[in-house]
């Protein structure tokens, strides 16, 4: 008899006493729980290597890095975190692809004191310097009109969105670290 497709809710936290005869699935099971940030969660994203390590983003306006140890059972995670990089506005995602950590995020910028504007900033995760950002222009320093709450990447293309509605297509040359050659757009911060 295969067992019921639902969840074990006492497998969930670790509590199943029935082991193989258990007639719900064991298929998820909590590994670990990671105390994050002092507000929302909004965003994780999983940094592979040669160690497993989260990016977070928050409502608290930072984004932090966590280590997560292998092994089953309870645990796994530091509780504190690795790494915290304060944004100075509410993180609401945070992507990790060739190398690179996105971050999406709304504050005010020094061009347009007091408005809070959309704003996408890359880091090179495997030589931390300053972090790259995304700019329509010169006369507007920001990714977007309202906070970025979607970043992808594809290949040599980043695509934002946020919360004016506006997907934006930016040409990004990971090898380089470095906006491609003759597009602007894309400045370091």
């Amino acid at each position: 008899e295969s067992p019921d497709l639902r969840l074990c809710k006492n497998f969930l936290t670790g509590r199943c006493t029935y082991g193989d005869g258990c007639r719900f699935s064991h298929a998820v099971c909590m590994h670990a729980e990671i105390a994050a940030h002092d507000n929302a969660v909004k965003s994780i994203a999983v940094w592979e290597g040669a160690e497993v390590k989260l990016v977070t983003g928050s409502d608290d306006g930072s984004w932090k890095l966590h280590s997560v140890g292998g092994g089953g059972g309870g645990g796994g995670a530091r509780q504190s975190a690795e790494t915290t990089q304060p944004m100075g506005g509410a993180v609401d995602v945070v992507h990790i692809a060739n190398g690179f950590l996105f971050v999406g995020f709304e504050a005010e910028t020094e061009a347009v004191p007091g408005v809070p504007v959309g704003l996408c900033r890359a880091w090179n995760l495997a030589a931390p310097a300053q972090a790259l950002e995304f700019h329509i222009g010169e006369s507007q320093p920001w990714a977007h009109a309202r906070r970025v709450t979607a970043v992808q990447l594809a290949g040599e293309t980043v695509a934002t969105g946020g919360n004016d509605g506006v997907i934006r297509l930016w040409r990004f040359a990971a090898a380089a670290a470095a906006p491609a050659a003759g597009r602007s757009g894309l400045r370091s911060v």
